[in-house]
């Protein structure tokens, strides 16, 4: 079954965001996934 959510939702933002508030939400959510930055096991499904 597939999941209901917006990419709204993902980033954490409301649907009347602006492009630079997306832009930053994306940013620190990318960031968030970095080997690099985020020094954290990550689980492998």
């Amino acid at each position: 079954m597939a999941h209901s959510f917006t990419y709204y939702d993902l980033l954490g933002v409301s649907a009347t965001a602006s492009y630079s508030e997306i832009k930053d939400a994306y940013k620190s959510t990318i960031a968030s996934y970095h080997p690099d930055v985020n020094r954290q096991e990550m689980p492998r499904n």
